[in-house]
C-alpha cells in the first residue's frame, strides 16, 4: 500500500470515529435502560425467533463455540421470560450440525433436553432438528400480568390461569438456508409430481408448517456474531424462511457505539454473542409495537 493510501485510510478511519462519537453522544443520554427480563409486560411473544447472522460455511471453532454460546443463552432468558417456543436460524446450519453439543450445554445448565428430526406429513424428513427442553421455574412477572388481566394480545396464552409457575417445556428448533428457499422448491416438485391434486395457497402453507414443524414468530431478532470495528452490519434477513414472517416484530440493533469507534482505529473483527441487554431491549421493542394488521 503506498504512503497516499495509507495516509487516506487513516483519515477516513478517523473521520468515521470522530462521526460515530458524535451521534453516540447525542443518542445515548436518551436511550433507556431495557427492563429486567421478568419485568411486567404486557405483550410477550409466545414464538421467538432469533438469526445469527454472518457465519461461515466451514466454521472456526471459536465461531461454532459462539453459535453453542448464543444458543444456549438465548435458551436461558426465554425461560426466565417465559417464553415457549424459540426458532434460531443461521444460514449453513451451525447450530442444526452440532446440536448434540447445544444438547450438552443445555443438560449442563440443569435443564432436560431431547432431541427430534420430525417427519412432515408427506413423509420427508423436516430440514431442522428440534429439541424440546424441559424445566420448572416461578411464573414470571409477564405472564402473571397478562394472566391477571386475561389479555386478548397477541403472546402468551396461559391456559391455567392460577399456575403458579412458568411453562414446563420450551421448544427450540435449529433452521438454516435448507429450511428456506431449497424446502419451497422440494414441496414444489412434490406437488407437481402427483397427478389430479389441487393446490392451493391453504394447502402449501400447512404443508410447509407440517414440514418444518414450526410456525411463524412473533418476533425476531437479528445478531451478527461478527463484529466489524468500522461499521454496523445493515439489516437483512440471511435465507431466513420468508413465510416465517407473515406477521412478525423484526429487532436489529444498529445503535452507534463508542466502543466500536475507538476498536475501528486498531481492532479487526470480531466475534461476539448476543447480550442480555440488547435481549431485554427487543421485549421491551415488541411489547411497545403496534400491530395494525394492514389497517
Amino acid at each position: 500500500m503506498s504512503l497516499l493510501a495509507a495516509g487516506g485510510l487513516a483519515l477516513l478511519h478517523i473521520i468515521q470515529t470522530v462521526w460515530t462519537c458524535l451521534i453516540s453522544l447525542l443518542y445515548y443520554p436518551f436511550v433507556p435502560n431495557p427492563r429486567p427480563l421478568v419485568a411486567s409486560r404486557l405483550k410477550l411473544p409466545s414464538k421467538l425467533g432469533l438469526i445469527l447472522a454472518d457465519t461461515h460455511e466451514n466454521p472456526s471453532e471459536e465461531e461454532i463455540r459462539n453459535v453453542i454460546n448464543n444458543v444456549v443463552l438465548t435458551v436461558k432468558w426465554c425461560k426466565e421470560a417465559g417464553i415457549p417456543n424459540l426458532s434460531v436460524y443461521d444460514r449453513y446450519g451451525t447450530g442444526s450440525k452440532y446440536s448434540k453439543r447445544i444438547k450438552t450445554a443445555l443438560n449442563h445448565e440443569a435443564f432436560k433436553v431431547t432431541e427430534s428430526r420430525s417427519l412432515s406429513t408427506r413423509g420427508r424428513r423436516a430440514p431442522s432438528t428440534t429439541l424440546t427442553i424441559n424445566y420448572t421455574s416461578d411464573m414470571s412477572s409477564s405472564q402473571k400480568l397478562i394472566s391477571n388481566k386475561h389479555s386478548s394480545v397477541k403472546g402468551v396464552d396461559i391456559d391455567q390461569q392460577d399456575r403458579p409457575y412458568s411453562y414446563h417445556q420450551l421448544t427450540l428448533s435449529l433452521l438454516s438456508y435448507e429450511s428456506s428457499k431449497p424446502c419451497m422448491a422440494s414441496l414444489a416438485r412434490s406437488f407437481t409430481s402427483e397427478k389430479n391434486t389441487e393446490i392451493s395457497v391453504s394447502k402449501i402453507d400447512k404443508t410447509i408448517y407440517d414440514t418444518l414443524n414450526l410456525q411463524a414468530p412473533d418476533l425476531t431478532i437479528v445478531h451478527s456474531i461478527i463484529r466489524s470495528p468500522l461499521r454496523a452490519p445493515g439489516l437483512e434477513l440471511y435465507g431466513f424462511p420468508p413465510w416465517l414472517l407473515k406477521l412478525t416484530e423484526i429487532y436489529y440493533d444498529d445503535r452507534p457505539s463508542l466502543l466500536r469507534a475507538w476498536r475501528s482505529r486498531t481492532s479487526k473483527q470480531r466475534i461476539v454473542a448476543i447480550s442480555e441487554e440488547n435481549f431485554r431491549r427487543a421485549l421491551d421493542s415488541y411489547d411497545s409495537a403496534e400491530m395494525r394488521l394492514g389497517k
